[in-house]
């Protein structure tokens, strides 16, 4: 008798690891209000409650397959007295495959745990505590309410992370799950120490934050289309091309050398290129797609003067601020200019409402200021009369070459 209970006992054990705890406590004071938690799994899995915890709702749906098998997407809204507090138990977690809805082969689109922050429960989460088989998270947490922590290395399958927030405490040193496609990182508190190559099959890459620390020599993976470097922490160098399928870039840290002479990618849609490291020569055209372009660098050197093509639609511009895109002597005068503000004047999208163009500009500011706008007349006037229409036809209500307000 003894032999079988010892064999029983160890049975729930097995069992109990492979439910996921969650430690919930109410807010101290104010309305409390319900938060809720998102999660897709192999199979329906039954929810739990302890001590002043109260699942208001539980419902399950289908969700996308994984590997042949319908997922199903469990909704828990969870309620908790304010100064009161219990657990929250998934059981058999080792079925969960993702953290948010799954969503096939496309990425999570639920939040893990979501509500309202200054009054939903406050609800603990150990990602060392993560069900082995889990292949996406998506958490952003707000200020308290989803405390985040961890220090192990991530599931090995993992294809999908999204952690952002100033309350995610996660250090971890070494690499990251050889099949990660989507990896953003986003808060000081989370804490990665690697050198070395990402994932090869890493698609979207998002690193901010001053204790993430990147060091690397050498080209980015060939099918990113997505590419936020910000931290003076990150090291990248590197000597070349960008991903030719890559249509976001933003680039901004003292310790980011990027040396590069030609065009950039021609599906770009969004560029940012701001530090002192960034070298960047070009003499062309912008990628016709641009939709925000924000250029400031003592080291970036387009001497181009064309906004995208020449042919129409183009898009709606959110951005345009080219502050320090000239090397050296390379200065702005009227043949530079008056190319450039035609260009900015024929995109047929939408500009922005304020326009800045802040270079060593050889043309005379004042004088441009001053003028009276004729589309014919001194270089100055002409400078004039395609601020004015700019301003007069593409809604911008504020230009501005270096300081001057025109």
């Amino acid at each position: 008798m003894i032999g079988i209970g010892s064999t029983i006992l160890r049975k729930r054990l097995i069992y109990s690891r492979q439910d996921l705890v969650l430690p919930v406590s109410g807010r101290t004071s104010g309305t409390p209000t319900n938060g809720t938690i998102t999660f897709s799994a192999t199979a329906d899995l039954t929810v739990e409650a302890t001590g002043s915890v109260v699942i208001v709702s539980t419902t399950r749906a289908n969700d996308a397959l994984f590997g042949g098998v319908q997922l199903r997407v469990h909704t828990v809204v969870i309620s908790c007295p304010n100064n009161e507090s219990g657990t929250l138990i998934i059981k058999r977690a080792d079925r969960i495959r993702s953290f948010g809805n799954h969503r096939g082969t496309n990425n999570p689109n639920v939040n893990f745990y979501a509500g309202t922050d200054a009054s939903m429960p406050i609800v603990s989460w150990n990602l060392n505590n993560l069900p082995a088989l889990t292949q996406k998270i998506t958490q952003p947490t707000l200020t308290t309410a989803l405390p985040t922590t961890g220090n192990k290395a991530l599931p090995t399958g993992l294809t999908f992370l999204y952690l952002s927030g100033s309350n995610i405490n996660w250090t971890y040193t070494g690499a990251l799950p050889t099949g990660l496609t989507y990896l953003y990182l986003d808060g000081n508190n989370i804490h990665w120490t690697y050198t070395g190559a990402l994932p090869t099959g890493l698609t979207y890459l998002y690193l901010s934050g001053s204790n993430i620390n990147w060091t690397y020599t050498g080209a980015l993976p060939t099918g990113l289309t997505f590419l936020l470097l910000s931290g003076n922490n990150i090291h990248w160098t590197y000597t070349g091309a960008l991903p030719t399928g890559l249509t976001f870039l933003y680039l901004l840290g003292n310790n980011i050398n990027w040396t590069y002479t030609g065009a950039l990618p021609t599906g770009l849609t969004y560029l940012v290129l701001l530090g002192n490291n960034i070298n960047w020569t070009h003499t062309g055209a912008l990628p016709t797609g641009l939709t925000l372009l924000y250029l400031s660098g003592n080291n970036i050197n387009w001497t181009g003067n064309i906004l995208g093509n020449t042919g129409s639609p183009k898009p709606n511009m959110t951005s345009l601020q080219l502050l320090d895109y000239r090397a050296g002597t390379n200065t702005m005068d009227y043949v530079d200019l008056i190319p450039l503000l035609n260009s900015v004047l024929n995109n047929t999208g939408t500009l922005p409402t304020t326009v800045i163009i802040r270079e060593q500009i050889a043309a005379n500011v004042t004088a441009i200021a001053a003028a009276t706008a004729d589309e014919f007349g001194t270089d100055a006037e002409q400078a004039k009369y395609l601020i004015n229409s700019i301003k007069s036809t593409k809604g911008v209500s504020t230009f501005t070459l270096n300081t001057t307000n025109i």
